[in-house]
C-alpha cells in the first residue's frame, strides 16, 4: 500500500540503496519518477530508454510483422541489432533493460541478440493459447489500466481483424477507484466483454458491478459467467480476430470452454 506517488518513489529509492556500493542500479531513463528515485544516489546508475540522455538506447526502430527490431546503442556505440519475438512497446523497453544488464556483465553482443530473439514470453503475459474458428486466442494477466492498455495496443500492432477482450475486473475497491481508467484502457479493444468482478479477498460494500464499467465503454457487454462468455464469443468470432482473456483472477478458464 502506497499513500501517494512520493511514497512509491521513496520506496524505490530505499530499494535501490540495498544495492552494494560496487553494484549498479538500472532504470528507465524516460520515466521522471525513476530518475527522481535515484537522484543523488551514491551508486552507479545506468539508464535505458528512447530519450537522447539515456545510456542504453533503441535507435532505428521498426516494426516487422508486429514486432520491434532496432539497433541497441550504449553511449552512442552500437552494441547489437535486436529483433523481438514478443509484441509491444513495453516489451521493447524490457529488452532494453535486459541489454543494459547484459552489457554491464560483459555478455557478447551476438549472444545477447540470439537470446532475446529466442525469448517467447512467459505464462499469462500475452500467452498464445490456440487458434479457434480462425481467430488467435491469447491469455493475459493484465489487471491494471496501464497493463491493459499496453497489451491491447500490442495486440493492435499485429493487425488483426478485430481485438475482442474478455476482461474480468479484479476486486471491487480497484474497480471503483480506477473505473474511468479501466474504461479508457478497455476502449482500445474493438469489443469488450466484461465478466463479474473477481472478489479475491473483498466483499462488495461499494455496490459496484461490471455493468458500471460496461456503461462507460462503447459497445461493451456484460456476461453472466464464463460459459456465457464462451457462448457470446462463439457468436461474435470471425476469422482473423484476436481474442484476449484478461485479468488476474481465473478468467483464463474460458479458454478451455472454446471448442
Amino acid at each position: 500500500f502506497f499513500k501517494d506517488t512520493d511514497d512509491i518513489v521513496a520506496s524505490f529509492r530505499k530499494f535501490a540503496l540495498l544495492t552494494p556500493e560496487n553494484g549498479v542500479v538500472i532504470i528507465n531513463g524516460d520515466d521522471a519518477n525513476c530518475r527522481c528515485a535515484v537522484e543523488g544516489l551514491d551508486r552507479k546508475v545506468i539508464t535505458f530508454g528512447f530519450s537522447d540522455g539515456c545510456d542504453v538506447r533503441a535507435e532505428h526502430a521498426e516494426m516487422v510483422n508486429g514486432r520491434y527490431q532496432c539497433d541497441v546503442t550504449c553511449r552512442g556505440k552500437l552494441y547489437c541489432r535486436m529483433s523481438l519475438a514478443v509484441p509491444g512497446r513495453h516489451n521493447l523497453l524490457n529488452a532494453l533493460a535486459s541489454a543494459a544488464v547484459a552489457m554491464h556483465l560483459g555478455v557478447l553482443s551476438e549472444d545477447f541478440a540470439a537470446g532475446i530473439a529466442a525469448y517467447q514470453g512467459v505464462g499469462r503475459r500475452f500467452e498464445f493459447k490456440k487458434t479457434w474458428h480462425g481467430a488467435k486466442v491469447y491469455d493475459d494477466y493484465a489487471h491494471h489500466p496501464n497493463e491493459i492498455e499496453a497489451s491491447l495496443k500490442a495486440a493492435k500492432s499485429l493487425n488483426p481483424n478485430r481485438v475482442i477482450c474478455v476482461f474480468q475486473p479484479h476486486t471491487y475497491s480497484r474497480t471503483v477507484s480506477l473505473l474511468d481508467d479501466f474504461a479508457a484502457a478497455l476502449s482500445h479493444a474493438d469489443k469488450a466483454l466484461l465478466c463479474p468482478i473477481y472478489a479475491a479477498r473483498e466483499t462488495n460494500t461499494y455496490g459496484i458491478s461490471s455493468q458500471d464499467l460496461a456503461d462507460r465503454i462503447p459497445g461493451a457487454e456484460t456476461v453472466a459467467d464464463f460459459r456465457d462468455a464462451a457462448r457470446r464469443l462463439d457468436e461474435l468470432v470471425q476469422p482473423g480476430d484476436l481474442i484476449f482473456t484478461m485479468g488476474a483472477g481465473d478468467v483464463n478458464k474460458i479458454v478451455h470452454l472454446l471448442d
